[in-house]
């Protein structure tokens, strides 16, 4: 009856891995279709020009990949999302050079956390450190509430546990957030408290 029972039980679980497969072939099927038919209908929209170039990055079409981000830029070059999916092509293709040139282009346009928080990590993917921390500094301006945690987390990290170099930023960057709110988050995750 035991055996019985494990071998149903592990029918089961292979027929969830197929179907799980199956359900995933499918939305990707569809997204791909969706990325084709939006340049299609609506060749002047970016979005389309967009997922488009996701699709063809996933597919290995990089060449593709990078002249339809690039579209998506002509199309609308005070967009700052078409920058940043032309950036993320190009490190995705190993250019890092044209991605930081990308993401400066989208730093100008955004006025957002994402934006500036993509760029600050490219910049530290670049080794620009002075880089990094202007662009952290943007980034913590926009904080949403719920995000601030974890910057500040990831600045201590990329500091080196350098706790005042962080404070350092929150006062540049929130000069209205309570500094023994952030000194009390450093202060925990320096102590493993947090």
């Amino acid at each position: 009856m035991r055996g019985t029972a494990a071998g149903i039980a592990l029918l089961l679980c292979a027929l969830g891995v197929v179907w799980a497969a199956q359900e995933w072939r499918f939305n990707r099927a569809i997204a791909d279709q969706q990325g084709a038919a939006a340049v299609h209908f609506w060749p002047e929209n970016p979005f389309g020009w967009r997922v488009l170039s996701e699709q063809q990055l996933v597919t290995g079409a990089t060449a593709a990949a990078v002249a339809s981000a690039r579209h998506a830029v002509q199309l609308s070059p005070e967009d700052w999302q078409s920058w940043d999916a032309l950036a993320q092509v190009q490190v995705e293709v190993g250019d890092l050079t044209g991605a930081r040139a990308s993401m400066a282009q989208m730093a100008v346009r955004a006025h957002g956390f994402e934006a500036h928080w993509r760029y600050a990590n490219l910049l530290l993917l670049s080794s620009d450190m002075p880089g990094f921390w202007r662009e952290a500094t943007r980034a913590l301006s926009f904080a949403p509430p719920t995000e601030i945690p974890v910057v500040l987390t990831y600045m201590q990290t990329v500091s080196n546990q350098d706790i005042e170099r962080v404070a350092q930023v929150v006062t540049a960057a929130r000069a209205n957030m309570p500094m023994p709110v952030s000194y009390t988050h450093l202060r925990a995750h320096e102590t493993g408290r947090n």
